[in-house]
């Protein structure tokens, strides 16, 4: 609620201050109270359609950043799927498991993940190291 507060503070002032110009330049040109209302009138509804067009813009960037956000996770779920189906492939075949259990033996650094293929876990030294 704060925040749109805030907004509505910002457009009232960004308002007021252009309004100000165009008295200004309406003074420096010695207009009529009537021609001065009419500018203030057009200046107004130019500054509200400047506005709404800000609005919609601000509305499609985050359409645009979800979906992208969406996309990104999207993504993220089908390498992670693609990763979990190569390695249940990979255990399924004892001849690959063979080949890349040594393999995943020198790789793997962390204790936690040494664990899950039963490996011998690596000195608490060594380990935060490679951290």
């Amino acid at each position: 609620m704060s925040e749109y507060k805030f907004e509505i503070a910002a457009i009232q002032e960004a308002f007021t201050k252009e309004l100000l110009l165009v008295r200004r330049k309406a003074i420096e040109s010695k207009w009529t109270d009537s021609q001065l209302a009419l500018i203030e009138r057009e200046t107004f509804l130019a500054f509200r359609q400047k506005e709404k067009a800000k609005q919609a813009e601000n509305r499609l960037n985050q359409k645009l950043n979800s979906i992208s956000a969406s996309n990104r996770s999207r993504e993220r779920k089908l390498d992670d799927k693609k990763k979990i189906l190569i390695g249940a492939a990979v255990l399924s075949d004892s001849e690959w498991s063979k080949a890349v259990l040594p393999l995943l033996d020198s790789f793997l650094k962390r204790n936690a993940d040494r664990a899950l293929f039963s490996f011998e876990l690596l000195p608490v030294g060594v380990a935060e190291a490679v951290l």
